[in-house]
């Protein structure tokens, strides 16, 4: 079954996030973690297969930024073709080119209200699941 990881620090964002993809009724499964280290552990399983990984910039050990590099080193993760996402707080120009440099796929600004949150998490949710990727063997 494909993963949708998501990689958020702030328990009260994990909630918002958690509340509304479970209104959605996804297939996937779920994962959430509160630091780059233990989402790299798991993603780097050979049985994972992430259907998309939306991952917070500012997080304590492992940072966003790194754990995109970290996953963009290794083969076997860049083969996978995983969507990777920022959702963050800060919308600075520096962080947005730092992104797009290390080649994610979107960079979205965390909503202020409810209603953002949802609009933005079915917009990528059904972005992201109608898209398609090759299949690894």
């Amino acid at each position: 079954m494909n993963t949708i990881i998501i990689i958020e620090d702030d328990i009260d964002d994990q909630d918002i996030i958690r509340t509304i993809l479970h209104e959605m009724r996804l297939e996937n499964d779920i994962k959430f973690f509160d630091n780059g280290k233990d989402a790299f552990e798991f993603i780097s399983k050979k049985e994972t297969i992430p259907s998309i990984i939306i991952s917070d910039i500012n997080m304590p050990g492992m940072n966003g930024f790194e754990l995109r590099d970290k996953i963009h080193e290794e083969e076997d993760l860049r083969v996978k073709c995983i969507p990777y996402l920022f959702l963050t707080n800060g919308g600075e120009s520096r962080l947005i080119w730092q992104a797009y440099a290390k080649s994610a796929q979107g960079f979205f600004i965390k909503p202020s209200s409810l209603q953002e949150w949802k609009k933005l998490l079915y917009n990528i949710v059904d972005y992201w699941g109608s898209s398609k990727k090759p299949v690894v063997k």
